[in-house]
C-alpha cells in the first residue's frame, strides 16, 4: 500500500537523488586529492640561507683572545647539540604538564540540528484487539535543535591518567639528565680541543719556519751535489734525515691546523672565523689527583647521569606494574549533564540529568595476570641493567685514573726529552763555527728540538684530556640550567674555580703544578666500604 502511494517519482526522490549526490561528491573529492608539495632548488636555497643566519644568531661577539673558561662558557651557551638537548628537555617538561590535564574530568559540549521534509508520524496497533488505528500522530517537529553540556568522570581513567602523569614527570627528569650528560661531554671535548688549539697557536708559526729552513737546506744540498762540491753519499744521507724530519713536521702541522677548527665548531663560531687564544706566559700546570679510589667509585655511582636515568627508568617500570593492576578493576563512570531540546511537543525543553555506569572488558581479567608478570619482569630487567651499568661506570673510573697516570708519566718523559733536545740544539748551534759541527747537523738538531717541543705540548693536552675524563667519569659538573642564562662574561667568571674541581667532591682532589709522576692515591678506610662477604 505504501509503495503504490509513493509511486516512481517518490522512489526517485528518496533513494536515487541522494545516491547521485553522494556519488558526485565522491568524484569531486577524488579530483581534489592531496598532492605532495614540490620542494625545489629555490626552497632548499632559502632553507640553507635561513639556517646560516639562525645558527649563529644572538651570539656575543668574540672581541679579545679566547681564554679557557670563556671557551667552556661559549660551549655551554652556544653549542648546537647542547641546545638540542635543552629543547628536548623543554619538550619533555611540556609533555609532563600536558599529562596532568588528563586528570581532569571530561567537559563536553554538544549541539545539533535535524530536519525532515515531512513529519515523523505514525499510527498504533492495539495488541489486545488487533485493531490498528487509522489516525497518524507525531510528537516531533519537522525541524529542531538540541544541545548538551556534560561532565563525565571515569574513576579508572583518572587512576591511569594519574600514573601516566607520574611517568611523564620521570621522563622529564630523564631528559634533564641527558642534558647534563651532554654538558659533561661537551666540557671534556672543549678542554681537549682548547689545549690542542693552544699548542697549534704556539707551534704552527715555529713549525712553518722550520719546514722552510729544512726545505732550503735540502735544496742547497742538492745544488752542492750537482756542482760536485761534496760527497753525494753523505749529502743524500743528510737529505734523507732532513726529509724524515720535514715529513714529521708537516704531519704535525696538518693535525695542529685542525685543532682550532674543532674548537670553533664546539663553541659555535662561524666557519672561517679568525680568533686567537689568550694563553698565559707561564709554565704548564698539571692537575694532580689525590683521592681514595673507593670514594671515586661511590661518587660516580651517585652522580653519573646514566645511572640517574636508570633510577628514573626503574620508577617508571614500578608505575607500569601499578597500571597493570589498575586495568583489572572495572571502570566506574559518573555523568552529569544539562540538556536542551527545541522540540515544541516537549513539556520541558531544558532539564538536567545524572547517571552512573560500570563497565569492564572481561578479557582484561584473562590478560591481567600476564600483563602484571610482564611489568614485574621489566622491573627486574631495569635492576639488572642498572647493576651492569654500575659495573661499567666503575670500570670507566678505574681506567680513567690509569690513563691519567700514564699521561702524566708520558708528559714527564716528553718534558725530559725536550730539555735534552733543547740543550743539544743550543750546544750545536754555539759550536757551528768549529770544524766538528756543520750547519746541517745543527739544523737537524733544531728540527729534533721542534719535534720534541710538539710532542711535549701534545702530551700536556693528553694530560688535560685525561684529567677531564676523570671528572667526567665521576659525573662532575652538574651545573644548574640557570647559570647558562648568564652572559658569556658572567658565566666565564662563574666557571672559574669550578671547571677543575667539583662540589661536593672528595676534599683532597686538587690542582697541583708541582708533580709530574703517577697520581697519588691516598688509601682511606671508609666506614661504608662493603664487606667481602
Amino acid at each position: 500500500m505504501g509503495q503504490s502511494r509513493l509511486g516512481h517519482r517518490g522512489w526517485w526522490k528518496m533513494i536515487l537523488r541522494p545516491l547521485l549526490a553522494v556519488t558526485a561528491a565522491a568524484f569531486l573529492l577524488s579530483a581534489c586529492a592531496v598532492k605532495p608539495k614540490e620542494f625545489g632548488d629555490a626552497d632548499r636555497q632559502a632553507r640553507a640561507q635561513n639556517d646560516l643566519q639562525t645558527m649563529f644568531l644572538d651570539q656575543e661577539p668574540l672581541l679579545n683572545g679566547l681564554e679557557f673558561h670563556e671557551a667552556i662558557a661559549r660551549g655551554l651557551k652556544y653549542n648546537l647539540d647542547k641546545r638540542l638537548k635543552l629543547m628536548e628537555r623543554s619538550l619533555a617538561e611540556a609533555g609532563s604538564r600536558n599529562a596532568t590535564y588528563d586528570l581532569l574530568p571530561q567537559l563536553a559540549a554538544r549541539a545539533g540540528y535535524k530536519g525532515r521534509d515531512s513529519f515523523s508520524s505514525s499510527n498504533s496497533l492495539n495488541t489486545d484487539t488487533g485493531v490498528r488505528t487509522t489516525v497518524f500522530t507525531t510528537s516531533a517537529d519537522q525541524r529542531s535543535g538540541a544541545a548538551e553540556l556534560a561532565l563525565v568522570w571515569n574513576f579508572l581513567d583518572f587512576g591511569l591518567s594519574y600514573v601516566n602523569a607520574q611517568q611523564e614527570s620521570e621522563r622529564a627528569r630523564i631528559a634533564a639528565e641527558r642534558r647534563i650528560k651532554v654538558v659533561q661531554n661537551l666540557m671534556v671535548d672543549v678542554r681537549d680541543a682548547y689545549w690542542r688549539a693552544a699548542a697549534a697557536q704556539r707551534l704552527i708559526p715555529r713549525v712553518s719556519r722550520q719546514i722552510k729552513r729544512v726545505d732550503g737546506t735540502i735544496a742547497r744540498s742538492k745544488q752542492s751535489i750537482k756542482e760536485g762540491l761534496s760527497d753525494p753519499a753523505k749529502e743524500l744521507k743528510v737529505q734523507l734525515a732532513l726529509l724524515n724530519h720535514m715529513a714529521k713536521l708537516q704531519d704535525v702541522r696538518r693535525k695542529l691546523s685542525l685543532a682550532k677548527v674543532e674548537l670553533a665548531a664546539l663553541i659555535n663560531l662561524p666557519p672561517g672565523t679568525e680568533y686567537r687564544l689568550k694563553l698565559r706566559k707561564r709554565s704548564l700546570h698539571v692537575p694532580h689527583v689525590k683521592a681514595d679510589m673507593f670514594e671515586l667509585y661511590e661518587l660516580a655511582l651517585q652522580n653519573r647521569p646514566e645511572l640517574r636515568q636508570e633510577d628514573y627508568e626503574k620508577i617508571i617500570a614500578d608505575l607500569e606494574v601499578k597500571k597493570s593492576k589498575l586495568r583489572i578493576l572495572p571502570g566506574v563512570e559518573i555523568r552529569v549533564s544539562r540538556n536542551y531540546d527545541s522540540n515544541s511537543f516537549l513539556k520541558e525543553s531544558l532539564w538536567a540529568s545524572v547517571g552512573g555506569l560500570v563497565t569492564k572488558n572481561l578479557m582484561e581479567l584473562v590478560r591481567g595476570p600476564a600483563n602484571i608478570k610482564y611489568s614485574k619482569t621489566n622491573v627486574e630487567v631495569a635492576n639488572a641493567r642498572r647493576r651492569a651499568l654500575s659495573m661499567a661506570v666503575i670500570t670507566q673510573v678505574h681506567i680513567a685514573t690509569i690513563r691519567y697516570g700514564l699521561a702524566k708519566g708520558n708528559f714527564a718523559n716528553k718534558n725530559r726529552t725536550f730539555q735534552t733536545a733543547d740543550k743539544l740544539s743550543r750546544v750545536l748551534k754555539n759550536s757551528v763555527d768549529g770544524d766538528d759541527v756543520s750547519p746541517i747537523e745543527a739544523l737537524e738538531a733544531e728540527s729534533k728540538r721542534t719535534v720534541a717541543l710538539i710532542e711535549y705540548y701534545a702530551a700536556y693536552a693528553d694530560v688535560q684530556n685525561a684529567y677531564g675524563r676523570i671528572l667526567n667519569s665521576m659525573g662532575s659538573h652538574r651545573f644548574p640550567e640557570s647559570v647558562e642564562r648568564l652572559s658569556v662574561t658572567e658565566l666565564t667568571e662563574w666557571l672559574q674555580g669550578k671547571v677543575d674541581s667539583w662540589q661536593p667532591i672528595v676534599s683532597d682532589l686538587e690542582v697541583d703544578g708541582q708533580s709530574y709522576g703517577a697520581p697519588t692515591i691516598v688509601r682511606v678506610q671508609p666506614t661504608t666500604r662493603p664487606s667481602k662477604s
